[in-house]
């Protein structure tokens, strides 16, 4: 039985200027990115399997690039993204989940990974 540690560590990638008050000739883009990790003894083709069917099959993103050790997601307006990040270690995969837009599929499919 797999055990999913979960880790969870949220970065704020933001300029001060993203806190400034509203201004309509100020624009400033904020943007905030969640990063889930988790680790399992389940195979890569497995993982990228189970992560496909669910950010394609179930959110509606798409397959915008995918290597040997990562796999990446976004929408059709290319403003959102979900990064998973597979490295290997002692017969385990770390599992990094990286997402903009997405937080709450991201963490829905970290908790429901069995």
């Amino acid at each position: 039985m797999d055990s999913v540690s979960l880790l969870s560590l949220l970065e704020v990638q933001a300029t001060p200027d993203c806190f400034k008050k509203w201004n309509p000739n100020h624009h400033v883009r904020c943007e905030l990115v969640i990063v889930l990790s988790f680790q399992t003894k389940r195979e890569k083709q497995e993982i990228f399997a189970k992560a496909t069917s669910y950010f394609v099959d179930k959110v509606g993103l798409k397959v915008a690039d995918q290597d040997d050790c990562c796999i990446h997601f976004e929408d059709e307006n290319h403003l959102g993204y979900v990064r998973l990040t597979l490295t290997q270690e002692d017969g385990k995969f770390e599992v990094d989940v990286e997402s903009k837009e997405f937080e709450y599929h991201a963490k829905k499919f970290v908790s429901d990974f069995k």
